[in-house]
């Protein structure tokens, strides 16, 4: 794809990176240069128009009131461009560490991702690429990606390959078949509290503290572990030699605070307060935030399918033409066939969406792959067992829960990755339920099918 020269009011230099997301390019205006990230074409629908431009402000409002200087600024969101500018950083975090072995470096990286926890903020992308540095201080980038892209990216999952750990990356389908690592991931159930909202917070922290420890081991050894031979051996066995020899190599504290860090079961894996507790790594000035500080983020902007706005949840009537708060809207990914095999009034499909009316009467509808014994079925998918769970609506709220008669599914069903076992589930406005291999992308939506001139 061609460069190319501008992008809104900042002309552009060069191209400095490109991934699954789009590209990075050293842009300029008025004499100074910044880092602009822009959306790939194909990348580009409303809802993820919308994601990426939220939290991109969402992140310098953290930035700003808590003092992080651990993020990265934004300087810029461009709306009409798909994109946003940051401030330029032309040092990595690798060429930094290689060039000065500078300790408190990985002390400041780590007890500013441990603030970053308390506030209830993780990456899930955490890796020496996006590590950048600023006045010898490590700077997040491409933070949150993870966290809220497009379904495809939590089904496959957020991360990176070799520095997500194996709970995550069991839910790719070259590696659903490993012993150890779909042990890992069934054990996500176990980790407390069973509260299915705090314990996706601690799943996710957990996340970060893995791929923390890959990328401090990576900082101080200037390699990763594994081939693609030795890491299928690590996802089956839960261990391999060259992993233990990489970790031996480290100096302490580090050795065993990267041993303990990339603990294979994530059970079994300390949270970064634990940890700290553990291995004492010298305290240095980074900001520091009052455990009372908590950030709640909300549920993804309500859609209106009469006028095709949106507002910030939980508004309960769109603000462009008044139309009140009436659908769940369930949209499967892949798209493919659908059964409907028990009728309801309070559940229609139109244009590869599934509509729940929440003013309807309530129903408890079993789905799965075969179209006997269920009310929705998906008969493509093979990762589905026959009857996986129900869907169920109690007054305006809808459910999810796995497992039919008390005999739970073979593979798991995870909101946002994060299996449910036998917990029960509200279906939140912006959340991706994965049943079997197929993901259902949940919105919230103003008005009804019938008020939509057409797919929103």
């Amino acid at each position: 794809m061609a460069i190319p020269y501008a992008i809104g009011q900042y002309r552009v230099l060069d191209k400095i990176g490109s991934g699954g997301f789009g590209s990075v390019y050293l842009v300029e205006r008025e004499g100074k240069q910044f880092a602009c990230k822009q959306l790939a074409p194909n990348m580009v629908n409303q809802e993820i128009q919308q994601r990426f431009a939220q939290e991109a402000l969402k992140i310098e409002e953290l930035r700003r009131d808590f003092q992080l200087e651990y993020l990265v600024e934004i300087i810029d969101v461009l709306l009409n461009d798909n994109a946003f500018v940051m401030e330029y950083l032309p040092e990595s975090g690798p060429e930094y560490f290689k060039r000065t072995k500078d300790m408190n470096f990985i002390n400041r990286l780590v007890h500013g991702i441990s603030q970053l926890h308390k506030i209830d903020v993780v990456h899930r992308d955490i890796k020496p690429e996006n590590i950048r540095v600023r006045n010898n201080i490590p700077v997040l980038i491409d933070f949150g990606i993870s966290s809220w892209w497009d379904s495809k990216s939590n089904i496959l999952p957020g991360g990176t390959r070799f520095f997500s750990p194996p709970e995550i990356v069991a839910m790719f389908p070259k590696y659903q078949g490993l012993p150890a690592c779909q042990s890992a991931c069934r054990h996500l159930v176990d980790i407390s509290p069973k509260n299915l909202a705090l314990r996706m917070k601690q799943v996710k922290k957990r996340h970060d503290v893995y791929s923390l420890g890959m990328t401090i081991g990576v900082f101080l050894t200037g390699k990763h572990p594994f081939t693609d031979d030795s890491y299928a051996i690590y996802l089956k066995e839960g261990t391999v030699p060259e992993f233990e020899d990489w970790i031996n190599a480290m100096p302490e504290p580090f050795s065993r605070f990267v041993r303990l860090a990339t603990t294979f079961s994530p059970v079994k894996r300390p949270e970064l307060p634990e940890l700290l507790q553990q291995v004492e790594l010298n305290s240095c000035d980074v900001t520091m935030i009052s455990d009372s500080s908590i950030v709640v983020f909300n549920e993804a902007p309500y859609l209106c399918l009469a006028c095709g706005g949106n507002a910030t949840a939980p508004d309960h009537a769109c603000p462009h033409c008044g139309q009140t708060y009436r659908t769940l809207r369930l949209t499967p990914e892949p798209e493919q066939e659908v059964i409907f095999s028990e009728k309801s009034e309070a559940i229609q499909m139109t244009d590869n969406h599934i509509y729940i009316d929440i003013e309807a009467p309530d129903f408890d509808i079993v789905i799965g792959r075969s179209p006997d014994g269920t009310g929705i079925s998906f008969p493509d998918d093979h990762w589905m067992s026959r009857r996986h769970g129900h869907i169920l609506k109690e007054g305006t709220t809808v459910y999810y829960k796995d497992g039919v008669e008390g005999r739970m599914p073979s593979h798991l069903t995870a909101l946002n990755n994060v299996p449910l076992g036998t917990a029960r589930a509200q279906l939140m406005g912006g959340s991706f339920l994965m049943v079997g291999s197929t993901v259902l992308l949940v919105e919230k939506c103003f008005g009804t099918p019938t008020n939509s001139g057409g797919d929103q």
